[in-house]
């Protein structure tokens, strides 16, 4: 049997070309010319540095390179990387605001407000009826008071007055007294009535006490309205006028501000009063 013997494939071009070796170059003498001094244009430099563009694998040859892809289609990666580091480091700082509380500085209370809370505490100690008590709300109206606080005048007259905390004066009283009725502090134009009227602390004077009573009293204070209608009543600093003396037992007794002793006061002041006109 005879067998045709297969005919040799025709060699791929482009591997013939790379197994065959290339041909050797016949030297040519050329005369040495100076070449001239020509600085390339920027584009032109820029071609002739730029590196070559690896080949493509692949490519059969002379394919062209595949033309670059528009800025618009590139991968956007490295813009899109800051921009998300940009978003959270925002978030990060929104999160804080909103969950951290902003620090806050106290307001610095007025003049006014501290001298309210010294007399307040001042209250409070006094209230406790301790001699150290005392002591402590001594000391914290007296702050007050040379401050120049009605209140905490006559409330340091007062302790004076009642030996709270310190031996009984009643010169000192009476002059914290006059310091804060100079003011208009209804409370102490009472009390600087009563010790006019009984001269501790200050010479008896029949007429201040009625004038200083008749000051209180206008001001609504129920112990100085019995205290006025008595003077009407018995005739001390003033002339006798049962139906005023009437009038200001009457205002006593229906004052909604009045404490319990006074109205009763007032109450007993009108009922001796209709009696002894029976």
């Amino acid at each position: 049997v005879v067998v045709a013997a297969a005919a040799p494939a025709a060699p791929d071009p482009a591997i013939a070309a790379a197994d065959t070796p290339p041909a050797a170059a016949t030297p040519v003498a050329v005369a040495p010319v100076a070449a001239p001094i020509v600085t390339p244009a920027p584009a032109v430099a820029a071609a002739v540095t730029a590196p070559a563009a690896p080949a493509r694998v692949g490519a059969a040859e002379g394919e062209p390179p595949p033309a670059a892809k528009p800025w618009f289609k590139r991968p956007l990666i490295l813009a899109v990387v800051p921009l998300v580091l940009v978003a959270g480091v925002v978030a990060v700082n929104a999160s804080r605001q909103t969950t951290e509380p902003e620090a806050t500085t106290a307001a610095t209370p007025t003049p006014e407000e501290e001298i309210t809370r010294i007399n307040a505490e001042a209250d409070d100690f006094q209230a406790k009826g301790t001699q150290a008590d005392y002591e402590a709300a001594m000391k914290l109206f007296r702050q007050t008071a040379e401050k120049g606080d009605p209140y905490g005048q006559v409330s340091l007259g007062y302790m004076y007055d009642m030996g709270q905390g310190v031996p009984v004066d009643k010169v000192e009283a009476a002059a914290w007294y006059r310091l804060a009725a100079d003011q208009g502090q209804a409370d102490a134009q009472n009390k600087l009535g009563v010790l006019y009227y009984l001269g501790e602390g200050i010479e008896k004077d029949l007429v201040q006490a009625v004038a200083w009573f008749r000051k209180a009293a206008d001001q609504g204070i129920a112990d100085a309205q019995n205290n006025l209608g008595e003077m009407y009543r018995d005739g001390e600093g003033v002339p006798v006028d049962r139906a005023q003396a009437r009038t200001l037992f009457q205002q006593a007794k229906d004052n909604p501000a009045a404490a319990e002793v006074d109205s009763d006061r007032a109450a007993r002041n009108l009922a001796n009063l209709d009696a002894s006109a029976g």
